[in-house]
């Protein structure tokens, strides 16, 4: 794995201490490994979220799950506060 060096200000002394940190390069940059397709209906979905504001500033986020074969949008679900609690019961229901 490749390591990056950065000066970092360190806290104390105002910032003209300065160390050196080690950082690993993002996960995301490595490249992907991609599995088979879907060879049919609700063998692979995909799930993403989505966020906005409403016109009062408030935020909300929305639940997409998308069957890959058929590419379909088998649920949406907005929240203004989603947990990990209801995204996995969202998905449970989904699979009955």
């Amino acid at each position: 794995m490749p390591r990056l060096w950065r000066m970092r200000p360190t806290r104390g002394e105002g910032g003209r201490d300065r160390r050196l940190l080690l950082l690993a390069r993002a996960a995301s940059s490595r490249a992907r490994v991609m599995g088979p397709p879907a060879a049919g209906p609700n063998q692979r979905w995909s799930m993403d979220f989505m966020s906005d504001r409403l016109v009062d500033g408030r935020a909300f986020r929305i639940l997409t799950v998308v069957d890959q074969y058929r590419r379909e949008c088998l649920l949406l679900e907005g929240e203004t506060s989603m947990s990990g609690t209801k995204v996995v019961s969202c998905l449970h229901r989904l699979s009955q």
